[in-house]
């Protein structure tokens, strides 16, 4: 059976990310702030992060992310997209000006149409204060109705996973998810240690296909990586005279999903992402419907939920 165009499943997307050039021409116009092209060329990770700050600036208020995330829900639905978990950053949008607790609220409260099902993630960032931080997880806990996981993302070598241990058990017993970015930048030794604390899926997690040992671990303890190849690629993660590893993790086992990470940042979508994916794995002809497979089994949907799209989009 062949991949359905209209039955794609997001896993791994940020919604400040998801600012494409259209969208902040709008904003600009709007918030009568100059318009910046230089905020898509990113030549490192760490220009990237800049330039991520860059697009939040253009936020001026609550309306601004509900604006941004009906956009963007409009466009997964035109490209085919049944189910996304989109990740925010409250302490984030209050670095730029905005409240994070009246945003959030805002956000997670507002009748809005959900245009295609999606979930949320609160995100903070690792490197920042641990204030901000618990605050972000907070706010995760109080709009579980709409937010079903925790993550840490930023910068993954100044704050490495065992300085967050204590979030994996914390989420657990507030009945989320805790799913953090690692091996993106960072070593297979940080995957490792995530496994280790209990993580079931992982952001990007690319840095595993240089340790076998770490490739095994993820397979015996059923973990999911959120692979994002342009990202990997724009960032520097992955050089670019170098292959990317996706076809190690496919021939290895490994389960994963693609995603488009920050689509509008590296302007792509998530059929350029599976298109990417059918190259690196020489056009195998089940490799696409697998991985969305698996992309459904490591979603933040419920089993019954779950059911519902394999029926009536994969069998």
């Amino acid at each position: 059976m062949a991949l359905k165009p209209s039955a794609l499943i997001e896993l791994h997307l940020h919604l400040e990310g998801s600012i494409y050039p259209s969208d902040a021409i709008f904003l600009c116009q709007k918030n009568k702030i100059p318009f910046n092209n230089n905020m898509y060329r990113h030549s490192n990770f760490e220009i990237f992060l800049k330039h991520f700050g860059d697009a939040v600036s253009l936020l001026k208020d609550k309306e601004d992310l509900v604006f941004i995330l009906q956009n963007h829900l409009k466009r997964l639905k035109r490209w085919g997209v049944v189910y996304a978990e989109i990740r925010v950053s409250p302490s984030v949008w209050e670095r730029f000006g905005l409240n994070a607790e009246e945003s959030a609220k805002y956000l997670f409260s507002s009748n809005l149409d959900p245009i295609i099902k999606h979930n949320f993630i609160v995100e903070s960032v690792r490197h920042w204060d641990k204030e901000s931080i618990e605050r972000d997880f907070n706010i995760a806990i109080k709009y579980k109705n709409k937010v079903k996981a925790f993550g840490i993302g930023g910068n993954e070598i100044l704050a490495p996973i065992e300085d967050f241990k204590f979030l994996f058990e914390e989420c657990s017993k507030n009945g989320i998810v805790f799913i953090p970015h690692c091996g993106e930048v960072s070593p297979a030794d940080e995957v490792l240690k995530a496994i280790e604390y209990g993580a079931k899926k992982i952001g990007h997690g690319i840095k595993s296909s240089q340790s076998e040992i770490v490739m095994n671990k993820l397979k015996e303890n059923d973990v999911h990586l959120e692979i994002c190849p342009t990202s990997n690629l724009l960032t520097g993660a992955v050089k670019r005279n170098s292959p990317h590893p996706l076809k190690t993790f496919y021939d290895y086992k490994v389960e994963f999903s693609v995603s488009t990470d920050d689509p509008g940042l590296f302007l792509t979508t998530i059929k350029k992402e599976l298109f990417f994916a059918e190259k690196m794995l020489e056009n195998q002809s089940e490799a696409l419907l697998i991985i969305q497979k698996d992309a459904l089994k490591a979603s933040l949907l419920t089993p019954k939920e779950k059911e519902f799209i394999l029926t009536k989009y994969y069998l």
